[in-house]
């Protein structure tokens, strides 16, 4: 049986997901056309046949007297010398030509009175929808309204956003529960599948190339290879659509005093890449000396990171960053049994798949629309709202409520680091992992987009790189990194780490990796200090 999470039961089952669906009625599209009155008035008076006159005209009066000729008698005088038969005939007839006026006389209005209906049938169904999407919310959590008082419409407003809040956390969950399972599905289709796709054509324009550089230049991708101790970790980065790439990978830094034990992360930079890529070399220095792996250590290491962060004058106020940070800590050096000890903050994602197919996931996505997060925004003066684009937002900026830096958010000198609209508080999870066992850290790669994803067997470095590639195809509009760690059960006699840059045609470089120093801003690569081999990529 697969070992559990010490924080909450077992491994997570595939399954399908299900997601909550609202209905919403369409708007009819309203009728056009002349109304029945100017149909009327456009019809040739001299056109009409004799009965026109039922339809409320005058007869002409060359139809009242023909020249040279006595006038004719009128219709009641002429209809009694009419022998029965033919009298009928004509009363027929009036009627059929009484009804033909009354329908087109009153067609209109009856029109207007069946979209007048339908007009109210659409809105009993959306408040139906209303009421009936209240009623869940309410039912899901009532501490939503128990926070507020009264019932001016300040704080009434504040329950329902709170409410609409929680409704969308739900609906996000079971997406990220359905991504999850696509990218298990994947990674395993991946490491088994026998041959790779044909890379695109760099003058194909495929998949959205946008500006100047085009897809050949957007998909020119950084990789990274380690081998050290029982983890073989492959690492990918793209810049994508973007100007700069703003991700940073950390994969793998020496944990003081504790042999064939480590530390990772992935770093998901935004507004630049300076605090993404200070927090991939700064990590190892306040995470690794935590006394312990608690939720208050990590909490405490994650505050101290962000206030150095803070101090550095090279750092603007505007830049700032996720992390998805795992500690593997080995209790026997000889054998490939770690804990994982997980710190999330924003939403970068890290899955564990294990080898009988079922999958871990150890992150959560912190959104400014969870009840959680918004009341704390609030607090803080914030506010959350809801874009076009349906991307909530805080203050119609930042679409994270945890992240490093981001410090315009973080401004209130008489709050606490925790009660900012924007902290740096991680979510923390713990894991049992052993030999079979692959960690799958991602950023902007959501593995939903990439099911028809293939690589060469057991080759982690293509299986990245065609991760990150396949997700830039399907539409990916940010940086795309990824970075996936197996864990072997025997060890690597020693450390070999390596570099290239990869075009999009598959043609490799390779890339000088080696630093006589700690990684900088500028350049990434590894570096070997008296605790053990670092490396880092950007």
């Amino acid at each position: 049986m697969m070992p559990g999470s010490p924080f909450g039961g077992p491994a997570f089952q595939p399954r399908r997901p299900w997601a909550l669906a609202l209905l919403f009625v369409l708007a009819l599209q309203t009728l056009g056309g002349r109304t029945a009155e100017e149909d009327l008035q456009s019809i040739d008076s001299n056109a009409l046949p004799e009965h026109s006159g039922m339809l409320g005209r005058q007869p002409d009066q060359k139809h009242e007297q023909l020249e040279g000729q006595e006038q004719q008698p009128d219709f009641e005088q002429q209809s009694q010398r009419e022998d029965p038969e033919q009298q009928q005939n004509q009363q027929l007839e009036l009627q059929e030509y009484q009804k033909e006026d009354d329908q087109l006389v009153h067609g209109e209005e009856e029109q207007q009175q069946e979209q007048q209906q339908q007009q109210q049938q659409q809105q009993q169904q959306q408040q139906q929808q209303q009421q009936l999407q209240l009623q869940l919310g309410m039912g899901m959590s009532l501490r939503t309204f128990s926070t507020f008082k009264g019932t001016d419409s300040e704080s009434l407003a504040a329950a329902t956003a709170q409410l609409q809040g929680l409704l969308e956390t739900l609906d996000s969950n079971r997406k990220i529960e359905k991504q999850q399972q696509g990218m298990a599905d994947t990674i395993q289709r991946a490491l088994k599948a026998p041959k790779p796709p044909t890379p695109p054509s760099p003058t194909s324009g495929a998949a959205g190339g946008s500006g100047a550089q085009g897809p050949a230049n957007h998909l020119k991708r950084k990789t990274m290879k380690l081998h050290l101790g029982f983890a073989e970790t492959a690492a990918a980065t793209v810049i994508g659509r973007r100007a700069d790439d703003e991700d940073a990978l950390l994969l793998s830094a020496p944990l003081p005093g504790k042999p064939s034990s480590f530390i990772t992360g992935l770093f998901d930079g935004h507004g630049g890449h300076v605090v993404a890529r200070r927090c991939s070399v700064l990590t190892p220095t306040f995470f690794g000396r935590m006394p312990d792996f608690s939720g208050n250590s990590f909490a405490e290491a994650s505050f101290a990171l962000d206030a150095a962060l803070r101090s550095d004058p090279e750092i603007p106020i505007g830049p700032g960053s996720t992390g998805i940070i795992g500690v593997l800590v080995a209790d026997d050096p000889s054998v490939p049994e770690f804990t994982l000890h997980v710190a999330n903050i924003g939403d970068s994602r890290l899955l564990v798949l294990h080898p009988d197919g079922t999958f871990t996931p150890m992150s959560v996505d912190q959104k400014p629309n969870d009840p959680v997060e918004m009341a704390r925004v609030q607090r803080a003066g914030g506010s959350v709202m809801r874009t076009a684009m349906g991307v909530w937002r805080i203050d119609g900026r930042l679409a994270l409520s945890r992240s490093f830096g981001d410090f315009r958010m973080k401004g209130r000198a008489d709050l606490l680091p925790s009660q900012q609209k924007v902290v740096a508080l991680p979510h923390a999870r713990s894991i049992k992992v052993k030999a079979g066992d692959i960690l799958v850290f991602a950023c902007d790669a959501d593995c939903v987009l990439v099911s028809e994803l293939q690589a060469t067997d057991e080759n982690l470095e293509e299986t990245a790189s065609r991760l990150i590639t396949t997700a830039y195809l399907m539409g990916s509009g940010d940086n795309i990194s990824a970075m996936i760690i197996k864990i072997h059960p025997t060890q690597y006699p020693e450390p070999v780490v390596s570099a290239a840059e990869v075009d999009i045609m598959g043609v490799r470089k390779e890339l000088p990796v080696m630093l006589s120093e700690e990684a900088t801003v500028q350049r990434s690569g590894a570096w070997v200090t008296d605790l053990g081999l670092y490396a880092t990529l950007y």
